[in-house]
């Protein structure tokens, strides 16, 4: 029996493409608004982004503080309008930023925050840390897996660009607006 050299060929590139083939597919990232929420710890995290350049951050997540008294006791921290406007996702579809940024909802607190946002993966995810340091000390990480259009409750959010903030048809659990 003969094997031809094409079909012998196109056996070893189909081969190489298997072999080559990465384990799951990135997503891709496309225009729109990103948001998700985790209704069992008031986590949120909204976005817009246009041709990979992310705009109009916004996130909630739940933080402990420790008060002047050694006592503990749980907040949320809001926040999202220190993040720079107009940034581009890596080559890695990934967007980390560090900065520090004072609180809407615990009477202007600083912290120190980090933001990944990412497409890596099967779904789009937002992390963000966020953490104050030794005096009255505040820390809390969150990732809330995102999706692309209304949040998944039904809730529609709209950017105002001039503002850099969304409004929401209905409230958002542990969020003044």
């Amino acid at each position: 029996m003969r094997i031809s050299r094409a079909l012998l060929c196109s056996l070893g590139l189909a081969a190489a493409l298997l072999v080559a083939a990465p384990a799951h597919a990135d997503v891709v990232p496309r225009d729109g608004t990103y948001g998700g929420m985790d209704a069992r710890t008031a986590a949120m995290g909204l976005f817009v982004m246009r041709n990979q350049i992310v705009a109009g951050v916004q996130y909630q997540i739940p933080i402990t503080c420790i008060d002047s008294d050694g006592n503990t006791r749980q907040d949320v921290f809001k926040g999202g309008g220190a993040f720079p406007a107009n940034t581009r996702l890596n080559s890695g579809l990934r967007l980390r930023h560090n900065y520090m940024e004072a609180d809407e909802g615990m009477s202007g607190r600083t912290l120190g925050v980090l933001v990944t946002i990412s497409f890596r993966g099967n779904a789009p995810t937002m992390t963000v840390r966020a953490n104050r340091g030794t005096e009255l000390p505040c820390d809390g990480t969150s990732t809330i897996t995102l999706t692309r259009g209304p949040l998944p409750s039904g809730n529609r959010c709209q950017y105002n660009a001039a503002s850099r903030k969304f409004t929401c048809d209905q409230p958002i659990p542990g969020r003044s607006s």
